[in-house]
C-alpha cells in the first residue's frame, strides 16, 4: 500500500513539474540559447454518436429482485419494457395517421396492448402484496420471539457494554 502511495506521489510530481516547465517554456522562460518551437495543435473531430430513441419505464415497472431480504434492489420489468416503447409507438404512429381505418386498425392494437399491459401490472402487484404480507408475517414472528427474549438480549447487551467499556471487548 506505501509503495502505491509512493508511486502516485511520484507521478503527481512528475506531472507538476512537467507541466510547470512547459509554462515556463510558453512565458519566454527557455535556457539560454534554446528556442522554442511552434506547435500546430489538431483538433480530432470524433463522429457523431447517434441518438438513442426515448425508452420509457414507468415506476410501476420496477419490482423488488430479491423479496424477502433487507436490501431490496430493483429491476426493470421484462413484462413492462418492451410493451411500454410498443405502445408509444403505436401512440405515435396514430398521431401520424391519416385514414380512419389505420387509426382504427391502431387504436385496436394499442387497446390490445394495453390490455395485456394492464394484466400484467395487476399480477406484479398482487405478487408484490404476496411479498410484502410475508415480510411483515416475519417481522412480527421477530418481534414476538425477541419480546418473549427480552430480559435475556438485555442481560448480553448490559454484559457487552460493560466489557467494552472495561477494555475487554472484541
Amino acid at each position: 500500500m506505501k509503495m502505491k502511495i509512493a508511486l502516485l506521489m511520484f507521478a503527481v510530481l512528475g506531472s507538476a513539474a512537467l507541466v510547470s516547465s512547459a509554462q515556463q517554456a510558453n512565458d519566454g522562460g527557455l535556457l539560454p540559447g534554446r528556442r522554442a518551437q511552434q506547435v500546430d495543435v489538431v483538433k480530432i473531430q470524433e463522429p457523431p454518436v447517434p441518438p438513442r430513441p426515448p425508452v420509457a419505464f414507468p415506476a410501476a415497472a420496477m419490482r423488488p429482485a430479491q423479496a424477502g431480504t433487507r436490501n431490496v434492489f430493483y429491476t426493470i420489468s421484462s413484462d413492462m419494457g418492451p410493451s411500454a416503447v410498443e405502445a408509444q409507438q403505436l401512440a405515435q404512429k396514430y398521431a401520424g395517421e391519416k385514414s380512419e381505418s389505420g387509426r382504427e386498425k391502431i387504436k385496436g392494437q394499442l387497446t390490445e396492448l394495453l390490455k395485456d399491459q394492464f394484466d400484467a401490472r395487476q399480477k406484479r402487484h398482487q405478487e408484490e402484496i404476496k411479498q410484502l404480507e410475508d415480510q411483515i408475517k416475519k417481522l412480527k414472528d421477530l418481534i414476538d420471539r425477541r419480546q418473549e427474549n427480552r430480559q435475556d438480549i438485555i442481560a448480553r447487551r448490559l454484559d457487552q457494554m460493560l466489557r467494552e467499556a472495561q477494555g475487554l471487548g472484541w
